[in-house]
């Protein structure tokens, strides 16, 4: 059987500071939570996307993005799923992200930081 391939590209602006964290295993890991906004007028809604970032791109997300900043990301969709103390079942998408792209004029937005070796 073959295996499938699905990719998710989004444009938005983040709702709060990146917020990194080490791995046991060293490795840099950022979660940012970015808004899409689409429609207009009385048909204008926004989504919100848990994104992850990891390595090189998780660090340079941290050092150069902040609340607001507009960014372009693209990766692929995850779907978690869990139950609670009280068997209650819980599920969440979340964008792990193969590339970030820092959309501000600011110096700080530069070239694409890839990362070849996402955990998957």
């Amino acid at each position: 059987m073959s295996q499938g391939f699905s990719k998710t590209t989004i444009v938005g602006n983040l709702g709060d500071n990146p917020e990194m964290r080490m791995t046991q295993s060293e490795k840099a890991l950022t979660k940012m939570s970015v808004a899409v906004n689409t429609g207009f007028g009385d048909h204008e809604r926004t989504d919100w996307f848990d994104v992850t970032v990891w390595g090189a791109q998780a660090e340079a997300c941290n050092k150069h993005l902040h609340k607001g900043s507009r960014v372009l990301v693209c990766g692929q969709m995850r779907k978690s799923t869990w139950e609670d103390d009280d068997g209650q079942k819980h599920s969440r998408w979340e964008l792990v992200a193969r590339e970030v792209v820092f959309l501000d004029s600011a110096p700080a937005a530069q070239a694409p930081v890839q990362e070849d070796d996402v955990p998957f």
